[in-house]
């Protein structure tokens, strides 16, 4: 077993975990894949699509809680987000686990979660409304170099298949660790941020 590195850096975070996919060792690379991607997701809210982190999962959290719940510049509303996280083998859609309270991520099981966090959310206040609170699945997806994000519907399936938004795993994590003052390649920093702003583009004229 190796050692996980600093997590202050995801570009060292992700050449670990690519390593270890290398070597064959699929038990570790799984084992760390999930932080791995946590730290992923809550950099490209915060340094990419520029949210605001009200609540965060951590490795000292409940276990299946909300991964990230925060408030977006892009439609000031909030968002329920769960990430999932690809380390091994090829690419397949994002699924919502059962637990003992019901499927991840539908209605009423982010509202029984919600009690855990900063907001109390009920079941009716979920939707695409302004005025209602927004869910959505991230993937990152190690082999491809990937990150997608995902609209869901209230039972918790994907409201889709294909995602609403696809990025360069490589260029998110240069954002991101750009933003948190680490050394990184400028060029796909910039890469990312001009897919975030080419994204909400996009969303603004289908809804318009």
């Amino acid at each position: 077993m190796t050692d996980t590195p600093d997590p202050g850096s995801l570009r060292d975070q992700y050449d670990h975990l690519a390593g270890l996919i290398d070597s064959g060792n699929q038990a570790d690379a799984r084992r760390d894949a999930g932080e791995f991607g946590e730290a992923v997701v809550d950099g490209f809210i915060e340094a990419v699509d520029g949210g605001h982190h009200l609540d965060q999962h951590t490795p000292e959290s409940k276990p299946q809680g909300i991964d990230a719940m925060y408030l977006s510049d892009t439609d000031d509303r909030v968002h329920v987000a769960e990430d999932k996280t690809i380390a091994w083998g090829d690419y397949h859609a994002p699924y919502m686990s059962r637990t003992v309270d019901g499927r991840q991520n539908d209605d009423n099981w982010v509202a029984d979660r919600s009690r855990d966090t900063q907001l109390d959310i009920e079941p009716d206040q979920i939707g695409h409304g302004d005025d209602q609170v927004g869910k959505e699945v991230f993937q990152v997806d190690v082999p491809s170099d990937t990150l997608a994000r995902y609209g869901v519907e209230p039972d918790g399936s994907l409201e889709s298949n294909a995602p609403d938004e696809i990025y360069s795993l490589s260029d998110v994590i240069d954002a991101v660790d750009g933003w948190n003052g680490v050394e990184t390649d400028e060029a796909s920093a910039d890469t990312a941020q001009d897919d975030a702003e080419a994204g909400e583009s996009a969303g603004e004229q289908a809804s318009g």
